[in-house]
């Protein structure tokens, strides 16, 4: 058998160990195209929290609304603010987690504190909310006092105390006057040792010396002066003896004023009363040094509160005196 040789690069006729034509050769492009789309198509799977995908906007709201409620929260009357804040935080986190669950966003972790962080807002802004509503309360139900025994205070709040009804035939349409006395003003009268009509003090510069009360002074201030006005209650009479220890010259009433303390702790002062003359009384004049000379103070008070009464001079110049104490009933 012969063999022929053929030159390579030409055509040769078909043989029995030729190749055959429909043997297909690998689509080298489509196969790296195939791929490539494959790859593209994973990394849209994968990378929706990836650097690719939106920021979690939300997440980071959440953190710093949650953060700034906390530092206002624990504050009262401002705590409010806080726990607002705290509320929306708590929100937005959760929005925030579940979009990063669905891979919509990223940042889960921070989302998760914002939650924390602001449910802790929303507790401490609470407390001092409720806090703050106590401390309203607790000033709610006082009322305002414009005297003190320490002169010089301002308004104090003191315990409430129903006054007497005024009569219905007073022309002159006057109210009770009594004020109750403040916890400070309790304490100082439970301090002081009380005296005895005719006892003496020394308050100020002056020796004062209670001589009488008379807790029934209606027809003795009448008689006194025709044109005194009747009392819308009834008159209380005190009479005093002073003497001026300093070495300077004083006024009669100077350095010192005189209060009539009832049952209830309930103080009343001589402007309460209208009569202009008393018995017993004298214009203001001026003490030469151990000059001793004598007043009146009237009051006009319900027979109700004159079941244990008190008559109180206290130091006018000096706030931290204790006040001199008569009990005259």
């Amino acid at each position: 058998m012969s063999t022929t040789n053929h030159p390579p690069g030409k055509d040769h006729p078909a043989g029995p160990y030729a190749p055959p034509s429909s043997v297909q050769q690998p689509d080298v492009p489509r196969a790296y195209a195939g791929y490539g789309a494959t790859a593209e198509a994973g990394g849209d799977r994968l990378g929706g929290a990836g650097a690719g995908s939106p920021s979690s906007t939300l997440a980071v709201v959440s953190l710093v609304v949650a953060v700034l409620s906390l530092l206002g929260a624990w504050v009262p009357f401002v705590g409010i603010l806080g726990l607002v804040g705290g509320v929306v935080a708590v929100l937005v986190g959760v929005t925030a987690r579940r979009r990063a669950r669905r891979g919509e966003a990223s940042g889960p972790g921070m989302a998760l504190a914002g939650v924390v962080v602001g449910a802790v807002a929303v507790l401490l802004g609470v407390a001092s909310t409720a806090l703050g509503v106590w401390f309203v309360n607790q000033g709610s139900f006082s009322v305002d006092e414009e005297w003190s025994f320490e002169m010089g205070q301002g308004e104090r709040s003191v315990p409430a105390t129903d006054p007497v009804p005024p009569p219905t035939d007073d022309e002159l349409g006057r109210q009770d006057t009594g004020v109750p006395l403040t916890p400070e003003e309790r304490d100082a009268l439970a301090a002081a040792s009380p005296l005895s009509v005719w006892d003496h003090a020394t308050v100020g510069t002056h020796e004062v010396t209670v001589t009488s009360a008379n807790l029934d002074a209606d027809a003795a201030i009448q008689d006194a002066s025709e044109h005194n006005v009747g009392a819308a209650y009834g008159y209380v009479l005190v009479s005093l003896d002073v003497r001026n220890d300093s070495t300077e010259p004083v006024g009669l009433r100077e350095g010192h004023e005189v209060h009539l303390v009832t049952n209830e702790q309930v103080r009343y002062e001589r402007s309460s009363c209208h009569a202009s003359l008393l018995p017993g009384d004298q214009p203001e004049i001026t003490l030469d040094p151990t000059v001793e000379t004598f007043y009146a103070v009237c009051f006009d008070v319900p027979e109700e509160r004159l079941r244990q009464v008190q008559v109180v001079v206290t130091d006018t110049q000096d706030p931290d005196a204790a006040p001199a104490v008569w009990d005259v009933r």
